[in-house]
């Protein structure tokens, strides 16, 4: 009897750290595809609605909560001028939440190299550098996505069969 809720308690514990590495794994697809479609909104309200930046960061709706509340973080630090410029206010924002956010470092880099998008010189500069933070976020999505289904097949079966091999090992 024990040694039967000793192999499921085994086999549980296997499958909640399978399930737990592969939601870690999503969100951090959700986010990248959140900040992709951020950077596409961002170019739409700037080139046809000449939006100001403060606005668009009030008004964006996005679906990650961690996402939104750094927006109203970056719009309120704007408002009250507690930082010299927008570029410094982007990274305190952004950098306040650096371990929910759940990026890779070159992910994490180039989110916060994405500030220089939003408070360039000119409006045309400002466009053409989201096209290209934007390009090079949807590169890193497609391999993150792409490494995620080829680890899903492997880790998945492995750790199954790892679970099985230490409950006979223990039986």
């Amino acid at each position: 009897m024990l040694k039967g809720i000793g192999a499921v308690a085994i086999l549980l514990a296997v499958c909640g750290i399978l399930f737990s590495w592969q939601e870690s794994v999503r969100l951090r697809i959700v986010r990248l595809r959140a900040l992709c479609s951020f950077y596409h909104r961002a170019h739409y309200a700037f080139e046809t609605e000449k939006m100001r930046c403060i606005d668009f960061f009030e008004s964006c709706s996005v679906p990650d909560l961690v996402f939104r509340e750094t927006l109203l973080q970056l719009a309120g630090l704007l408002e009250s001028f507690a930082y010299p410029t927008g570029e410094e206010a982007w990274e305190a924002a952004f950098s306040a939440r650096r371990r929910e956010w759940g990026l890779s470092p070159e992910e994490w880099e180039l989110a916060l190299m994405s500030g220089k998008a939003f408070f360039g010189k000119n409006l045309r500069e400002n466009i053409a550098r989201l096209d290209g933070y934007r390009s090079r976020m949807l590169e890193y999505l497609e391999l993150e996505e792409k490494n995620f289904r080829e680890k899903k097949k492997v880790f998945t079966p492995a750790g199954l069969l790892g679970g099985l091999m230490l409950i006979i090992i223990l039986i």
